[in-house]
């Protein structure tokens, strides 16, 4: 799949992730490329476009080490349960060497996990992966 259509896709299934939470899970999520030197910021959808970039080594600490634990193919996807304000709060393998990155500036993935309307929404979570699993952004 290409930029516009990984882009589309993910707009649409978070749309159908906050109508399942009754509420917005994420209000960030970028798209970067990594590759052996680091992160590469491709796309960002969210209100801190000015500083994002900047601050993306220091946000993705929590992400990357939840990360380093284990090797992801192309759908899987991790959780930082405690980063908290900017650090984000979930990850998804969208292709060979690109990451989806989500966020919730107010809470932890552990605290949205406490609403019962998280078992809805991580149905969808797990749809969205399965989408790239079947065509990777390339």
């Amino acid at each position: 799949m290409n930029l516009a259509t990984a882009e589309a896709l993910v707009r649409s299934q978070l749309r159908r992730i906050d109508a399942a939470y009754l509420r917005t899970l994420f209000e960030e999520w970028a798209i970067l490329g990594v590759d052996g030197t680091g992160a590469t910021l491709i796309s960002y959808h969210g209100t801190r476009r000015d500083t994002y970039r900047a601050r993306l080594p220091e946000d993705s600490l929590p992400l990357r080490a939840a990360m380093a634990r284990r090797a992801y193919s192309v759908g899987d996807f991790e959780f930082a349960l405690e980063a908290a304000g900017t650090g984000y709060d979930a990850g998804m393998k969208i292709g060979e060497s690109a990451y989806l990155v989500c966020n919730n500036l107010a809470a932890t993935m552990e605290e949205l996990r406490k609403d019962p309307q998280w078992l809805k929404a991580q149905v969808l979570w797990l749809e969205l992966g399965e989408k790239f699993r079947a065509d990777p952004l390339v």
